[in-house]
């Protein structure tokens, strides 16, 4: 897939991340845009909405087609895994033995403050 014009070596390299609070994130690669919509449907389901836009003429032309749909296909494949140990961690956390775990200050900076942006939120 082509690249954005003009990204030097290490900016073909590198992702960038955007979270909006409290249900979407934008990622940028060297040859796409994603934007992952969240929708809280119930307490115990969530809907995932993966839009994707691609450098260029890459998005519509049909020589770029098996990359697009290669594209999709890994999406689709890395959600899918994800769905198992997602489904299993929220039914851990309904069990009554559940604490509340610990999050990891260098694994997980973004979830703590997803979780006091949300704590503040709902008692503001």
């Amino acid at each position: 897939m082509p690249y954005y014009p003009e990204l030097d070596e290490a900016g073909m390299r590198t992702t960038w991340f955007f979270h909006l609070f409290p249900a979407a994130c934008f990622q940028t690669w060297a040859d796409q845009f994603g934007v992952f919509q969240l929708h809280a449907a119930a307490p115990d389901r969530t809907i995932e909405h993966i839009h994707l836009y691609f450098v260029g003429n890459a998005a519509t032309d049909p020589t770029h087609a098996a990359n697009r749909q290669a594209v999709y296909d890994m999406w689709d494949e890395l959600n899918t895994e994800d769905f198992k140990i997602v489904e299993n961690m929220q039914r851990a956390r309904s069990s009554p033995a559940f604490d509340g775990g610990v999050l990891s200050p260098f694994w997980d900076p973004a979830t703590q403050t997803f979780a006091r942006l949300l704590a503040e939120t709902v008692t503001a």
